[in-house]
Parts: C-alpha cells; sequence; structure tokens
C-alpha cells in the first residue's frame, strides 16, 4: 500500500514538472518556421486577432526567440511579405423578419405585412492577416543599422 501511495505521488509530481509543449516557439498556433539553410528560416506567423501592425511585431518577436534558440545574437529581415485575406460568412438564422406597413384612412388605421424579410442574414467579416519573413541569423557585431539584436529585442522592446 505504502508502494502504491508513493507511485501515485511520483506520478502526480511528475506530470506537474513536465514542461509543456505550446510554449515551444515551434508549437504557436499559426506559426510556421522552415529552416532554408543554417542560418536562414522562413518564418510565416497568421492571426485573425490582431492588427497587421501587430502580426508584424509577433512575427519580429518569434524571430529573436528563434535567434537566441538557434544560439544566435542578431537576424536580419531579408524578406517580409503581408497578406490581408477577407472571408464574409453569413450566418443561418431561422428567424425571418417582415416588414410592415401601416396605412391610415378617415377613421382607421390597418397594418399589412410583407411577404418579404427586410433585411438579409447578418454577415460576419473574417479577417486573417499572414506575415511571412525571410530572417537570416547571425553571431558577433551587427553588420548593418537593419539588423535586429535579438535580445534587445525580447527584454527591451520598442
Amino acid at each position: 500500500m505504502k508502494f502504491l501511495i508513493t507511485l501515485l505521488i511520483t506520478l502526480i509530481l511528475s506530470g506537474c514538472s513536465s514542461t509543456n509543449q505550446h510554449n515551444d516557439i515551434d508549437n504557436r498556433v499559426g506559426l510556421t518556421i522552415k529552416p532554408l539553410a543554417e542560418n536562414q528560416y522562413v518564418l510565416r506567423y497568421k492571426s485573425n486577432r490582431l492588427s497587421k501592425q501587430g502580426v508584424l511585431d509577433a512575427s519580429l518577436h518569434h524571430a529573436a526567440k528563434l535567434t537566441l534558440k538557434q544560439g544566435y545574437d542578431w537576424f536580419v529581415v531579408t524578406t517580409q511579405d503581408t497578406h490581408i485575406s477577407h472571408n464574409n460568412t453569413a450566418l443561418n438564422s431561422h428567424r425571418q423578419t417582415a416588414t410592415y406597413t401601416t396605412r391610415c384612412g378617415l377613421l382607421t388605421c390597418s397594418r399589412q405585412a410583407s411577404p418579404y424579410p427586410s433585411e438579409s442574414p447578418p454577415h460576419i467579416a473574417k479577417r486573417e492577416i499572414t506575415t511571412q519573413l525571410i530572417i537570416v541569423l547571425g553571431k558577433g557585431i551587427k553588420p548593418s543599422i537593419d539588423a535586429i539584436d535579438a535580445y534587445s529585442h525580447i527584454h527591451h522592446p520598442e
């Protein structure tokens, strides 16, 4: 019995101390990283919640994390492409709203319903922003003003 309790406590504690894969940079929702060479990567980030600038900022943040994870100091964005796609989706609704017309004479008023719905079903506009960066990683002294120091970008964002 003591052995079972010890085993159960060990299993519970080991489950608590395991790493969460969702914190790993390669497992972010909407993030894809593909190596092109030893120090060159394509980083693609998609979002339907952030603004265009927010997606770019998140992409640069992930690029800085990747740079440090790979053992480099800085990165240069050689190509940047942003694409915004719009998708309108109609909500299916079983509720129809009729249009009423009121006509008044000298003594009485009458109200008549039109057979045509007054409004079309509501639409939801979905927008997805995708930013693709091609980055080159480097060590040591930055080669140009365009190079971004990864550590500074993460710890001291502007």
